[in-house]
């Protein structure tokens, strides 16, 4: 991947990246910038930079043209919860939220793309409030079973 020189300070080892190519036209492959090279193209202004991606179905073959976004820097400022925290049910799409101790709030979110095993919530919460990680699926079938009893 070439990266522009005015694009160096946002990037680093590790960040997700986005692959598509256009034999699989709007299917993402994710992958992980793994290596920046230290040699500047003069004519180009740009750098080399690698990126692993896993390809266990065989769909990407060498020398294929694609499209690569990477998750800059930029992203620190977004909020974003494990992705185990989300429940959908229908469209609606939910986490769980200490109420005390003992007790939780479902609480509806708007979500927006998902950074590996994160996903960034645009509202419905604040920065800083906890949510249920763990056992989340469990509060929801709960939470089902109690309004199943109700009817």
């Amino acid at each position: 991947v070439d990266i522009y020189e005015k694009d160096i300070a946002k990037i680093k080892p590790g960040l997700a990246a986005d692959i598509e190519v256009a034999a699989y036209h709007g299917e993402k492959f994710r992958g992980r910038l793994t290596t920046i090279f230290d040699v500047l193209d003069e004519t180009t202004r740009t750098v080399k930079a690698r990126i692993e991606v896993e390809n266990p179905s065989g769909k990407l073959k060498p020398q294929m043209f694609a499209t690569v976004t990477l998750q800059s820097g930029e992203l620190a400022n977004l909020l974003v919860v494990p992705e185990a925290a989300v429940q959908t049910e229908g469209d609606q799409r939910f986490v769980f939220v200490p109420e005390d101790d003992s007790s939780f709030v479902k609480r509806a979110v708007r979500v927006g793309h998902d950074l590996d095993s994160l996903i960034v919530i645009l509202e419905g919460l604040a920065a800083g409030e906890k949510v249920v990680t763990e056992g989340a699926f469990v509060l929801r079938s709960e939470l089902a079973k109690a309004s199943f009893g109700e009817e």
